[in-house]
């Protein structure tokens, strides 16, 4: 099969599109799995996704990171920590990101990506269990200030 030709002024749409088609094809098929044996889970486009593995419900975080250095994503209820099950990040941005997330302001960095303008990253963590410290937030760390969208699915334990 030949390769469209694309022109390099638009691989960043061709990127786009091929990202949300994607994030369409996994809701269509979350929603074929056998719903009495599964707890739902709605993504922030209303759609339903089922952890299999886990069998619990995940809650959606989602921020628009602007700022330069450390931006919150989530911070659990008192007493509470945070146990991240699949990350989705886009640099919406018009420059080169490096990014990487953590829990804590002085936690670890972990999953350290630089995102070329237009593009991201999806991780799926369930079953892995990465989560933080009881009253730890979720933060994600910009290099330079940007615009950099992150969703979170994960839940409060």
């Amino acid at each position: 099969m030949a390769e469209p030709d694309v022109p390099w002024s638009q691989y960043d749409q061709a990127y786009k599109q091929i990202h949300e088609r994607l994030t369409e094809i996994l809701a269509q098929l979350s929603t074929i799995c056998d719903e009495s044996k599964y707890l739902p889970v709605r993504l922030s486009n209303g759609s339903v996704f089922y952890d299999a593995e886990l069998g619990k419900s995940a809650d959606a975080w989602s921020i628009t990171a602007t700022s330069s250095g450390n931006n919150t994503i989530k911070t659990p209820s008192t007493g509470k920590k945070l146990r991240a099950k699949l990350i989705d990040v886009w640099n919406d941005g018009s420059t080169d990101e490096t990014v990487y997330l953590r829990f804590g302001s002085a936690g670890a960095g972990r999953f350290k990506k630089t995102l070329a303008t237009k593009t991201g990253f999806a991780l799926n963590l369930v079953g892995c269990n990465w989560e933080g410290a009881a009253d730890e937030p979720l933060i994600i760390n910009l290099s330079t200030a940007g615009t950099v969208d992150v969703t979170v699915m994960g839940e409060e334990v």
